[in-house]
C-alpha cells in the first residue's frame, strides 16, 4: 500500500516555482492597484469638498477675497502650524472655514472652556470649533503685532459636506456649524444663509482691516 501511495504521489504534477511566483506577484500587484485607487478616492473626497466650499464662498455676495489652505501659527504649540481650509474676507468680518466631510452621526460636547464643540461618532472627541477660535485669536494677535491694530471681527465656521451626515439637534442649531447638502444650488443657498447669519448686525468696517489681513495672508 505504501508503494502504491508513493507511486500515485509521483504522478502528481510538480508546481513550477517560477510560475507560482509570477501568479503571486500578479495577484499582489492587482490587489495593491485596487487598494491604491480606493485610497486615492478616499483621500480625494475631502479635498473635493474643500474646493467646492471655496467655490461657493467666492460666489458670496459680500465676498472681498478668498484664500485656500492658509497656515496660521498654532498658539498651543511652540513649533507647528495649523491650516485653515478657506479664509473668506468681507468688509464686515473675516471668516475662517474648516471643512469636514463627516459621514454619520455628529454629536456636540463641551470643551475645556465649557463651550460647545462637535465630534464624529466613533471618532476621538477632538475639539474642532474651539481650535478654530484659537486661530481667529491668533490672526488678530498677528495683526496687532504687525499693524498695531486688530484684524476686526474674525469668526469661525465649520462646514459639514457629506450628504449622509446626521446632525444631533443641538449641533444643527449651532450658528458656527453649517451642513450643506443636495444640489450645487442648494449647497450654495445653505452656506450663504449661514454666512448671512454670522454677519447679521455687523456694520461695514470703517477702518478697512481687509487690506491688512490680505497683506498678512499673502
Amino acid at each position: 500500500n505504501r508503494r502504491v501511495i508513493k507511486y500515485q504521489r509521483s504522478l502528481l504534477p510538480v508546481a513550477n516555482p517560477i510560475s507560482v511566483a509570477r501568479r503571486r506577484i500578479r495577484w499582489f500587484n492587482q490587489t495593491m492597484k485596487k487598494r491604491s485607487r480606493e485610497f486615492e478616492r478616499w483621500q480625494r473626497l475631502p479635498w473635493d469638498a474643500e474646493k467646492q466650499v471655496s467655490g461657493i464662498a467666492r460666489d458670496y455676495r459680500l465676498m472681498h477675497s478668498t484664500f485656500d489652505n492658509i497656515r496660521i501659527p498654532n498658539p498651543d504649540k511652540k513649533i507647528g502650524r495649523g491650516e485653515v481650509d478657506v479664509v473668506l474676507l468681507t468688509d464686515r468680518a473675516t471668516i475662517l472655514i474648516e471643512v469636514k466631510h463627516w459621514k454619520g452621526r455628529v454629536h456636540s460636547f463641551k470643551d475645556g472652556n465649557d463651550e460647545l464643540d462637535i465630534y464624529q461618532e466613533g471618532k476621538e472627541m477632538k475639539p474642532v470649533i474651539s481650535k478654530l477660535r484659537k486661530k481667529c485669536d491668533m490672526l488678530n494677535r498677528m495683526s496687532v503685532s504687525r499693524f498695531s491694530k486688530s484684524a476686526g471681527e474674525v469668526i469661525p465656521l465649520v462646514v459639514l459636506t457629506h450628504g449622509k451626515a446626521d446632525l444631533e439637534d443641538q449641533v444643527s442649531r449651532m450658528p458656527s456649524v453649517c451642513w450643506i447638502r443636495g444640489s450645487r444650488k442648494q449647497r450654495e443657498t445653505r452656506l450663504h444663509n449661514a454666512l448671512d447669519t454670522l454677519l447679521k448686525g455687523l456694520d461695514k468696517d470703517k477702518e478697512s482691516h481687509t487690506p491688512g489681513v490680505i497683506s498678512m495672508i499673502e
